[in-house]
This record gives C-alpha cells, structure tokens and sequence, in this order.
C-alpha cells in the first residue's frame, strides 16, 4: 500500500504523543510516516505503519499508548478509541475501536479529536 496517513490518523498520532511523558511527541517528524496497509474489521481498524525511515521515540522500546479524550466519527455515537503501539522504539501500528458492539466503516474524513486538554478547557469556559 505505502500510502500517507489521513489528516485524522496524523491528528491522533500527534495528540495521543504528546499525552505520554516518555514520548518525543512535540516535533516528531510525521512527514516519514508511511502506511503500510489499513485492516478494518467492521467494529474497529489497524493502521499499520512502514517503519524504514522513521524517527525514533523516546519511548520505552515496546509500549502501549492510549488516547485520552474524544475521537468523533460520522456514524459512530460513542466515538472511538485509539492505542499507538510502539515496538523498538518506532510506531508499529495505531489500532482504533468502538465502544461496545457499535459499526463502523472506517471513514475518518469528518473526523474530530478532542484531547482531554482541550475538553476540560471547553467545559471551564
């Protein structure tokens, strides 16, 4: 496949980063991010990602990191959630999934995330 990240996957790499202490998320050069093939499975997806190339993280060498926050999809009312998995210090796949037995079909192209940062600040104001 080789192909890029959409804006939504980019945007919940980013986020979900910078969430995590142990991760170089501010600055990560995301331009090398290529995908190496998309697996949907009807109530979640893996995004699997190229790892020649890539900018190494200052993550442990295999790590787990999950999103907090919100992540909106047309047609899915509990939203997502999201894991980045890191194996050896590089991004190996970012894997999303529904809440429940809820469908999706893996469109992201209206998607919004809202990271908790961002959602305390909306309910303050």
């Amino acid at each position: 496949m080789n192909s890029e990240l959409t804006q939504f996957e980019l945007d919940v790499l980013d986020a979900t980063l910078k969430q995590h202490a142990s991760c170089t998320g501010r600055g990560y050069k995301f331009t090398t991010l290529r995908v190496a093939r998309r697996e949907l499975s009807g109530v979640g997806a893996y995004i699997v990602l190229e790892r020649d190339g890539q900018s190494p993280l200052q993550a442990g060498t295999n790590d787990q990191l999950g999103f907090t926050g919100e992540l909106k999809v047309w047609g899915v009312p509990s939203g997502l959630g999201a894991v980045v998995d890191v194996e050896s210090g590089q991004l190996n796949h970012i894997e999303f999934f529904t809440y429940g037995d809820e469908a999706w079909d893996g469109d992201t192209s209206q998607g919004v995330v809202i990271p908790d940062s961002v959602r305390s600040r909306l309910r303050r104001g």
